[in-house]
């Protein structure tokens, strides 16, 4: 399925619900399910398994310590 055919998919049906305005994100997704009833799984469209989760504080500390941090340490060991 091409962006095209989901993009006339979705005009139609916002011309069919009246033109509302603000709805546009709605309508593709309705006009991508049209197209593809039953073919993806029930997770694969849900924004939030397309959204990276946002990684702690202390995870980037462990990780990969920042500059300050190194600068710091080679302070406390030069003292």
């Amino acid at each position: 399925m091409d962006e095209e055919t989901i993009r006339l998919t979705a005009y139609r049906i916002w011309e069919q619900q009246g033109k509302p305005d603000g709805q546009d994100f709605v309508h593709w997704l309705q006009a991508r399910e049209e197209l593809t009833p039953g073919q993806r799984d029930s997770s694969s469209g849900s924004i939030e398994n397309n959204v990276t989760q946002p990684v702690s504080v202390q995870s980037k500390r462990q990780a990969a310590p920042s500059s300050t941090t190194r600068k710091a340490r080679g302070k406390k060991l030069e003292a």
